[in-house]
């Protein structure tokens, strides 16, 4: 069980979002196999915050509507002074990059969560840029969603507005994620889009892979393996929601 949004009720595969690989906090910034010396740590940081800031602006400016506007405050994020200075300073201080960067975001993600509203609901956003620093840094690919070969509801602990741009909309049958709520970018996205969404749903990312599940955005339900029937209702709804939105006519009374 969780919340809904939208009416909206399909049955598909599963399609696991997994989330980005941690490194060991300790990881450093190799050079020809080395740890690299603070100075060039630095370059090396400096140019993945560069880095992560210029691709979500690029995944803006191919976006529309409210993913444009979420893309583009992420970018925001990566590209805050605040942040590369804090993670700088602490590299002077001796830690390693990767716990620098963790570090930082997570006291970023605390002022978040304790204010609340909004800015708590843009924690995913900042997690997400930090897997992208870390990845940047290390040179490892940079996190996403796997390409979707049928179509498939995508279930995530939650989605960051650089997964939910990478997706491929026309087999994205639903989306089903453990965290977030109904004004989280999520949400407001599906929302916009047309796709039924459920966020909140306890052990999502348990669910086996390819398993097929009915989401009913409805009810905020999701049911694994469901039986024809509620396959057949959920069909009919379907049918009858693309009925009603087509029907363009003008009103009129029985009685003319």
């Amino acid at each position: 069980m969780g919340v809904g949004v939208g009416r909206g009720g399909v049955v598909g595969p599963v399609v696991q979002v997994r989330p980005a690989p941690v490194a060991p906090a300790d990881t450093p910034v190799l050079v020809d196999g080395r740890p690299a010396d603070v100075a060039t740590t630095h370059a090396v940081l400096d140019s993945a915050f560069a880095k992560v800031a210029a691709s979500l602006q690029a995944q803006a400016g191919r976006a529309d509507g409210s993913l444009a506007e979420v893309l583009t405050a992420t970018a925001q994020m990566a590209a805050d002074p605040a942040l590369r200075s804090q993670v700088l300073a602490r590299v002077d201080a001796g830690e390693a990059p990767v716990s620098a960067i963790d570090g930082v975001v997570s006291t970023f993600v605390t002022m978040f969560e304790q204010a609340g509203g909004y800015l708590a609901e843009r924690v995913t956003d900042l997690r997400s840029v930090r897997d992208r620093l870390v990845a940047a840094a290390l040179g490892l690919p940079a996190p996403g969603v796997p390409e979707l070969r049928v179509p498939s509801v995508v279930v995530a602990r939650d989605l960051a507005p650089a997964d939910t741009a990478a997706l491929d909309l026309a087999n994205v049958l639903a989306i089903v994620t453990e965290l977030g709520g109904p004004t989280g970018h999520t949400a407001i996205i599906a929302g916009q889009l047309g796709i039924p969404c459920i966020v909140r749903v306890a052990g999502a990312t348990d669910l086996p892979e390819s398993v097929d599940v009915a989401v009913d955005a409805a009810a905020g339900v999701v049911t694994v393996e469901p039986d024809e029937a509620l396959r057949t209702t959920l069909v009919e709804r379907a049918k009858a929601e693309r009925a009603l939105a087509s029907d363009t006519a003008a009103g009129a009374t029985a009685d003319g």
